[in-house]
């Protein structure tokens, strides 16, 4: 089992099998895994893809939030 992005709610990938989870290891190690998010958005939005540049981390009134701050990594994920 190895879960996505553990800073976040994040999703968890699960193996059925031994060598299923080494392989899935190996691929999470050596950085092969794509990850893609997916944004919900109130309002009309004219693109229909856009870039995230902003640094993220957690929100500093909800811990179980992410949000905009200045003191975390650049996110750099297009959705």
């Amino acid at each position: 089992m190895h879960r996505l992005d553990k800073d976040t709610s994040g999703v968890l990938i699960i193996a059925k099998c031994d060598k299923a989870h080494i392989n899935i290891s190996e691929q999470i190690k050596n950085r092969k895994v794509r990850k893609i998010y997916i944004a919900l958005v109130r309002g009309e939005i004219s693109e229909n893809e856009a870039t995230i540049n902003m640094p993220i981390g957690r929100d500093k009134k909800d811990r179980k939030k992410m949000a905009v701050t200045k003191d975390r990594k650049r996110s750099g994920n297009s959705f």
